[in-house]
């Protein structure tokens, strides 16, 4: 997905240690530690983590945020239970204590509004579904989305294709690809895969070289009828932040063209 790797001088070394999921932001050089302790070891905490060791901030720290969200600071008075960077499920929610004071006010600091030119988003819209967004409670709401029917795509366990384009652009990995020669002419938002430019990273729904087909998943394709059709879906054995399972479905149907 991308055109680097980490050599054994710049490493990441996962460690046990500590109470929180925790990294440092963007390459210090030299290894560098990145803390995964029990609780933090689900996919989308540690690919969170590596995204901030990567370079990645919180979405909801982008300039332009109050744009697509509205943060509620009252809402941060309440214990919130396994945020991505701060595990507050391991202190009581009795009384205001200093140590639970600290890690309150640390997990307000995880909603600053960065200023135009501290933040780089690369051209990249505002992603709710990014893996670097935090989730909201719905009882509680720490923030809501503008766009309400997006509530519950905050916190996504996934890797948005967002994410792969905003870490592809940071690492120059797209210029890879315009020195060669015919590469991919991708489709619908793609871009040729850095370390194979015959191919392309698709955006969620489209798979195939050129992503122009329907991903390869379990889903399939639907043909539109005049009257209701009922989708029944079975997933087995999947755990809140441990499995997904994607099925993209393409609906057809004929466009008519009455001239009169």
């Amino acid at each position: 997905m991308f055109c680097f790797a980490f050599a054994a001088t710049d490493a990441i070394h996962v460690m046990d240690v500590g109470d929180v999921c925790v990294s440092n932001i963007g390459k210090k050089g030299g290894p560098q530690n990145l803390s995964l302790p029990s609780g933090c070891e689900l996919f989308g905490h540690a690919a969170h983590e590596i995204g901030h060791a990567l370079g990645l901030h919180h979405t909801q720290n982008r300039p332009d945020r109050d744009t697509y969200v509205t943060v509620h600071n009252e809402s941060m008075e309440v214990c919130l239970i396994c945020m991505r960077d701060t595990l507050l499920s391991r202190f009581t929610c009795k009384g205001k204590g200093s140590e639970m004071y600290l890690v309150q006010e640390d997990y307000r600091r995880q909603f600053d509004k960065y200023k135009f030119g501290e933040f780089v988003e690369y051209g990249m819209p505002y992603d709710y579904g990014s893996i670097m967004h935090y989730e909201s409670n719905r009882s509680n709401p720490t923030m809501t989305p503008t766009e309400k029917n997006y509530m519950g795509t905050l916190g996504s366990p996934m890797i948005s294709f967002i994410d792969l384009s905003l870490i592809n652009e940071h690492y120059n990995c797209k210029r890879i690809c315009t020195k060669t020669r015919n590469p991919a002419k991708c489709e619908n938002g793609g871009f040729p895969h850095p370390r194979d430019c015959s191919k392309c990273i698709c955006p969620g729904g489209y798979g195939g070289r050129l992503c122009d087909k329907r991903p390869d998943d379990l889903g399939a394709i639907l043909n539109a009828t005049t009257g209701w059709q009922h989708l029944y879906m079975t997933h087995y054995n999947l755990h809140k932040d441990i499995d997904y399972l994607k099925r993209t479905y393409w609906i057809k149907w004929t466009v008519m063209v009455v001239s009169s």
